[in-house]
């Protein structure tokens, strides 16, 4: 009986992405720029990262 749990016991922690995102790019810009970035993420519901790789690939 205790080998036959050990066999379909689940592995623990967190699945693997499929996509790992390891490269980092720094933006320099102005508190206006930083502002208008920032509000623009936000009512589009994303953050700010998800919103500059959004609008970079576009």
């Amino acid at each position: 009986m205790t080998q036959e749990n050990e066999q379909f016991k689940k592995k623990g922690g967190r699945p693997r992405k499929g996509i790992k995102r390891d490269q980092f790019l720094a933006i320099k810009c102005n508190q206006w720029e930083r502002s208008i970035i920032e509000t623009k993420a936000r009512t589009s519901d994303l953050t700010i990262s998800e919103y500059q790789r959004k609008m970079g690939v576009a």
